[in-house]
């Protein structure tokens, strides 16, 4: 659970540091108006590249870009000579998107005689983005450039843990799925002997990642599962520790196997030898079985909530500024909130009630959130019949709440 917790918390730090006024900018001069197959053709009779930049509005990354990279003077020089630039926004041209294989925002991608050469992603600055440039103009790949890096990098920590990581991210956006796999099972088996900081990257984007390519290249999937089996056995037999767990849980979300993570729960809950790693593993699993609709059990298995909750409360206080600060806040907090009424932990869920609505705001609509998290655990507490009788005052919209908590309330929910 905490790793997507702080997923969520790093995504508002980025969206923050966004400027307001980015989001107003106009498109930046360097992008011709021209649509994606006009500006082939236009490029190719011409004897220019074309340099894409695929986007979308609400990209935080996207509106960096727009807002630094795409006005940058060395930008705008290396166009002007070489290339004809345009932007498409993904939401806008969802076929074409399709079309050129766009996964992740931003995504540079460059065409020579209607051909794609190369392709880049996630926010660049203006070096990084001429040497890229430069680099194709020379004949070289950004995964060669990328390649040639690691292996200079080799045995020195975590440089080479960063300049694998960008190769492996780069080869999966680019449809090299097959060294994609290797990079990333380099990754796992060996980054955190480098580099013990990178953690927190591997048990949370790099999932997902992984994730993603295993959907897409069934290779993958045999790969990552046969990492996943290797740790099965201590599993089996309730020996392994948290981290083993840990690694283990991920590699079954990225196999796209949590039933196999119910199935061992099943066993571990009424096994003795399991009780120890079970108190130390509750927060991993409660998001796994909330997922599949067990609040109460999920409810149960935390060990101390109030302590979690107070810890994310407080990281994000530096993000109160925000204008998503509540709405992301009650997403990482109130699904706590919600397992806690599920399993009968009142008081508990009483004081985190008090001290999340102390922080977002003691307001109507901050109330008629954290209602609608714990109607999602089909559970419900005495205050809530209050909280949305001030909220129907106060004009929040709040009829399929009063239904839905009816509804619990004759299911004889709590």
């Amino acid at each position: 659970m905490r790793q997507t917790l702080v997923i969520v918390v790093l995504v508002l730090v980025l969206g923050m540091a966004m400027s307001v006024a980015a989001e107003e900018a106009k498109q930046p001069p360097v992008f011709s108006p021209l649509p994606f197959a006009q500006a082939l053709q236009e490029a190719s009779a011409s004897g220019k590249l074309l340099l894409v930049d695929a986007m979308a509005s609400w990209c935080p990354p996207c509106r960096k870009m727009d807002e630094t990279t795409w006005r940058d003077p060395k930008v705008l020089a290396w166009v002007a000579s070489h290339a004809l630039a345009i932007q498409i926004d993904v939401d806008e041209v969802a076929t074409l998107a399709q079309e050129l294989r766009i996964e992740a925002m931003p995504t540079m991608l460059l065409f020579r005689s209607g051909k794609e050469l190369d392709r880049l992603m996630s926010y660049q600055d203006p070096d990084t983005l001429i040497g890229w440039l430069d680099g194709l103009a020379a004949g070289k790949t950004r995964l060669q450039t990328l390649s040639d890096r690691a292996a200079r990098l080799a045995g020195k920590g975590r440089e080479e843990v960063k300049a694998r990581y960008d190769l492996a991210r780069a080869a999966k956006g680019a449809g090299d799925h097959a060294r994609a796999v290797e990079e990333f099972t380099w990754l796992w088996e060996h980054a955190l002997e480098a580099s013990p900081a990178f953690r927190g990257v591997r048990l949370s984007f790099m999932v997902e990642e992984m994730r993603q390519l295993a959907l897409s290249f069934p290779p993958a999937r045999a790969k990552f599962q046969e990492l996943r089996d290797r740790l099965t056995p201590a599993l089996t037999a309730m020996t392994c520790d948290r981290e083993q767990y840990a690694d283990w849980q991920a590699l079954c979300r990225i196999i796209n196997d949590e039933q196999a993570i119910l199935d061992w729960y099943g066993k571990a809950k009424g096994d003795p030898r399991a009780k120890d790693l079970l108190f130390t593993i509750g927060g991993d699993l409660a998001e796994i079985l909330a997922a599949h609709g067990r609040w109460g059990e999920a409810g149960s298995l935390l060990r101390d909530p109030v302590t979690d909750v107070r810890g994310l409360l407080f990281m994000g206080k530096s993000m109160a500024t925000s204008p998503d600060y509540r709405s992301m806040t009650l997403a990482g907090v109130g699904p706590i909130y919600a397992m806690l009424l599920a399993a009968g932990r009142t008081a508990e869920a009483e004081t985190i009630g008090r001290e999340i609505l102390a922080e977002v705001g003691d307001v109507p609509q901050s109330r008629a959130e954290l209602v609608r998290y714990a109607l999602s655990a089909s559970a419900t507490a005495p205050i809530h019949e209050a909280w949305l009788a001030e909220a129907a005052s106060a004009g929040v919209e709040v009829a399929d709440l009063l239904a839905g908590r009816a509804a619990v309330l004759r299911e004889g929910k709590r």
